[in-house]
């Protein structure tokens, strides 16, 4: 769901995400494992702008 609400999130405000599919899936799974940082997730969410 969070990754869900972060890709309708960017599309209402007219960023598409270009994401792999692996490297989305990754950034969820450490984020829902408290292996991801904000630094860290707020890096990959600009590098996919």
């Amino acid at each position: 769901m969070g990754w869900l609400a972060v890709v309708v999130f960017y599309g209402l405000n007219g960023i598409d995400l270009e994401a792999r599919g692996d490297d989305a899936y990754d950034l969820v799974i450490a984020v829902a494992t408290g292996r991801a940082g904000i630094d860290e997730i707020a890096s990959a969410l600009s590098d996919w702008r």
